[in-house]
């Protein structure tokens, strides 16, 4: 895992500027739009993660939930101030980096098991978006809750068993560079950075 940190670690701060989460996080439409955005990614990166069913067995099924996770929340928010206009996206325009061996897709695995680690960091530090009932909303960002540092250790050690060769770390690594990629500029597209 210390490969993936390391080959990574400019885009992962890279992307934390992109999704501004002060902002992002700050008010509901923007929270709104950001929930989009991740569940549509999650939906197709899951699909794919569904087609292999060793790396379901070995990762556990409970991996792929998140997109679930993120349409109640949009139906949670969306309930609690109903969305003026229409503001929903896309998927498109949708797409993800290639995944030709089970070592390219624990790597994007990798980024998106990241962001629940982080999810909770955010919403720790910085809340759920103003106007927001207690608890609505929020549940893609609690991760596994009280089990997501678990959760974090036993995908980091069934990845350090499944990706031991030199050329699967590299494999690895440069497919989670693309799906840090991929994933930055769908959240945040490039009109949207330009713009800020």
């Amino acid at each position: 895992m210390s490969a993936m940190r390391s080959g990574t670690r400019d885009l992962h701060e890279r992307i934390e500027q992109r999704i501004r989460p002060a902002e992002a996080l700050g008010d509901i439409d923007s929270y709104r739009r950001l929930l989009e955005r991740y569940a549509a990614y999650y939906r197709c990166f899951e699909e794919i993660v569904r087609r292999d069913r060793f790396i379901v067995r070995e990762f556990g099924s409970e991996r792929l939930e998140k997109s679930k996770w993120l349409r109640n929340d949009l139906r949670e928010l969306n309930e609690a101030v109903p969305v003026v206009g229409d503001q929903r996206s896309s998927a498109e325009e949708l797409t993800l980096p290639d995944f030709p061996t089970r070592s390219h897709l624990i790597g994007g695995m990798y980024v998106l098991e990241g962001a629940t680690l982080g999810g909770q960091v955010l919403l720790r530090r910085y809340g759920p978006p103003r106007g927001l009932p207690e608890g609505a909303a929020v549940r893609f960002f609690e991760g596994y809750r009280d089990a997501t540092g678990m959760m974090w250790q036993a995908f980091s050690q069934t990845a350090c068993r499944l990706v031991e060769a030199e050329a699967e770390i590299a494999a690895a690594v440069d497919s989670a560079r693309a799906t840090f990629s991929s994933f930055g500029d769908w959240v945040v597209p490039n009109q949207l950075v330009t713009q800020q």
